[in-house]
């Protein structure tokens, strides 16, 4: 019998394309938009899958969302939960109203966790899977993504508890850690900074746009998720963490050991100075 997945946030990016590829490995694949129009269009374009209306930021849309998904599922289960939706809002934190780090919050933080709360009575008990969609930002902040940072230090943390918790209840719980990937979030970027334009960071955001566009350039394929995605899904002993990125090893080194203070040196030199060869974030 087919595994069934939900997933969060499957309009465009990272969950489109999940929807897409386990949806041609058999997997009866199901999940969240946030337009009816998103609806149509998802069904017609990735046939065999369903969608649902959910924003996740609003626990009555949640609600009605997990009951619609119920509806059609018929009396089955929901063997996996894949918490992808997810929003940046970029900009230095001085300066970042408070409604835009609210949101970052509701969507990336709270939703997650309203999700997987009103999701957890449709799961298969004893055999399911979470999967959550964390970031190399979550254990490696850059400059003018502190609200996005924060939301992904959080996934971080609620995982750990969480996949202690479920352990208990035989459920297992992962986090994918990706770095830069090809969505049209870095579209969505992509010259959001100037919006800071005359604030104290002002000379700064012509680079910081710069290094957003070459991040957007050189990020992996959402294709790269694929033989974690099986593995997290159908291994009897799936990692904890999944680091999805071009130089894994590399990265450690800079996350985990070299000194805090030689990274910072590192990024205001790639930030400020005009000389220095402009370098991808992470």
């Amino acid at each position: 019998m087919s595994k069934i997945v939900f997933i969060t946030g499957i309009s465009s990016g990272i969950g489109y394309h999940f929807a897409d590829f386990l949806n041609k490995n058999q997997y009866r694949v199901f999940g969240s938009v946030r337009s009816s129009q998103d609806v149509e269009r998802i069904e017609q374009e990735l046939e065999g899958v369903r969608a649902v209306l959910m924003d996740v930021s609003d626990p009555n849309s949640i609600q009605n969302g997990v009951e619609q998904l119920a509806g059609l599922l018929s009396g089955k289960n929901v063997d996996v939960l894949i918490n992808n939706a997810g929003i940046v809002e970029p900009g230095p934190l001085f300066y970042l109203p408070y409604e835009k780090m609210k949101r970052q919050l509701d969507v990336n933080v709270l939703g997650m966790v309203a999700v997987t709360n009103a999701v957890y009575p449709l799961l298969t008990k004893s055999v399911a899977r979470i999967i959550n969609i964390g970031s190399i930002s979550g254990i490696f902040a850059s400059p003018f993504t502190g609200a996005y940072s924060a939301s992904k230090y959080a996934v971080e943390g609620l995982t750990d508890s969480l996949r202690r918790e479920a352990a208990i209840l035989g459920i297992k719980v992962v986090l994918f850690q990706p770095g830069p990937i090809k969505t049209p979030i870095w579209g969505k970027g992509l010259n959001s900074v100037l919006q800071f334009s005359g604030t104290a960071y002002d000379q700064f955001l012509d680079r910081a746009n710069e290094i957003i566009r070459l991040t957007e350039e050189t990020a992996l394929d959402p294709s790269a998720f694929d033989k974690v995605l099986l593995h997290a899904i159908e291994s009897p002993s799936p990692k904890n963490r999944y680091l999805i990125h071009k130089h894994p090893f590399l990265f450690r080194i800079v996350a985990y050991v070299i000194p805090s203070k030689w990274v910072d040196y590192l990024i205001a030199k790639n930030l400020v100075s005009t000389k220095s060869k402009i370098r991808p974030l992470s």
